[in-house]
């Protein structure tokens, strides 16, 4: 079983302004995964299915929005050469 949802937040540098969050059932938990569309970065996460569809979507968004932003700051501070 596959549900989708479409959240539309407000665009900061290194946060997602559009996700898509798919929730799948497998065995026994439920994998959620969490797509930033501008960027195509995804993360995926395993959660109760008992649990609040809610509460996993917004740890799942709240896990995309950590992984940019420590992206950034890496990519920021450890840049090597030149862009021409």
């Amino acid at each position: 079983m596959v549900l989708q949802g479409l959240l539309r937040y407000n665009c900061v540098m290194t946060r997602p302004d559009r996700i898509i969050v798919e929730f799948v059932k497998v065995g026994q938990v439920l994998k959620v995964n969490a797509v930033c569309e501008r960027t195509g970065r995804e993360v995926s996460m395993v959660g109760d299915p008992r649990a609040s569809r809610g509460d996993l979507e917004r740890l799942a968004v709240k896990k995309l929005r950590y992984v940019m932003e420590k992206e950034a700051q890496s990519t920021t501070i450890n840049k090597r050469g030149f862009t021409v």
